[in-house]
């Protein structure tokens, strides 16, 4: 039974650990993309990707309950496909933007933590109540845009 745990617990290491090199080679090749472009940078993601991305000098785009960023046009947007705020893709509605390109990561190993494809995620989270899945499908995908309009928003009608 601890042989078993042991390789279960190195294989989820090592997972973890392809899942954050994938994210820091993003945010290094999103960084080295834009390079002293103009623009704000902002970010959709959550844990490695944020932090590596945060490194970069990217700000987060806030969910609706916590206030609302308010992106321009020829603003840059890196984001991942496993994103745990939902919230944040509802008011990223109200932009449009042109893509830049898409990085999809896979791995031979047959094991994915925090991955909302594979239904791995936290408990109470959205993507699955274990922190890991079974799965082959892809480590995640991060993709870098550039916001070339924002739809305006109707006026609330009085009542």
């Amino acid at each position: 039974c601890v042989a078993v745990q042991l390789a279960l617990s190195l294989l989820l290491a090592s997972a973890d650990a392809i899942q954050a090199n994938f994210y820091r080679s993003a945010a290094l090749r999103i960084a080295a993309e834009i390079g002293d472009q103009p623009g704000a940078r902002w970010h959709v993601g959550h844990w490695g990707f944020q932090h590596y991305l945060a490194l970069q000098g990217f700000q987060p785009v806030l969910p609706p309950q916590y206030g609302r960023s308010e992106l321009r046009e020829g603003d840059w947007v890196a984001s991942a496909r496993n994103v745990s705020q939902l919230d944040v893709s509802r008011d990223m509605n109200r932009y449009r933007l042109r893509e830049i390109w898409t990085w999809t990561r896979t791995s031979a190993l047959p094991l994915r933590t925090t991955n909302a494809d594979a239904s791995g995620g936290f408990y109470s989270h959205h993507a699955g109540y274990a922190p890991f899945a079974w799965s082959m499908l892809p480590v995640d995908q991060v993709a870098l845009g550039r916001v070339v309009s924002v739809r305006s928003e109707a006026p609330a009608r009085p009542r």
